[in-house]
């Protein structure tokens, strides 16, 4: 019971959500975006193209700010070699490479 207020039960407290999932989910969801624009002509199809260019603000500013947050939980793991952080950063650096390869 409640201290102060004895007729409240004590709140249980949710769990967070695991962040790396999160993140390693829109790292693929980036990663997927930036590659099918190389390899698919989404002009093709007014819808595909629709969608495509609503998708281009959102993927670019994640691609900006996704790294800065990686950063910063990295920097709380203090770099360590086995931070799960690590392979979206790994999966950002390779698009980008792929982007310059392909491009």
């Amino acid at each position: 019971m409640n201290k102060k207020h004895p007729h409240k039960h004590p709140t249980v407290k949710k769990p967070k959500p695991n962040h790396f999932w999160v993140v390693l989910v829109i790292s693929v969801i980036i990663c997927a975006y930036w590659i099918s624009g190389l390899f698919i002509n989404a002009y093709r199809n007014p819808g595909i193209a629709e969608a495509y260019q609503l998708l281009w603000l959102p993927m670019v500013m994640c691609i900006c700010c996704l790294p800065v947050y990686l950063f910063v939980h990295l920097n709380k793991d203090h770099f360590k070699r086995n931070s799960v952080f690590w392979i979206p950063v790994i999966l950002i650096i390779a698009t980008g490479l792929i982007m310059l390869i392909y491009k």
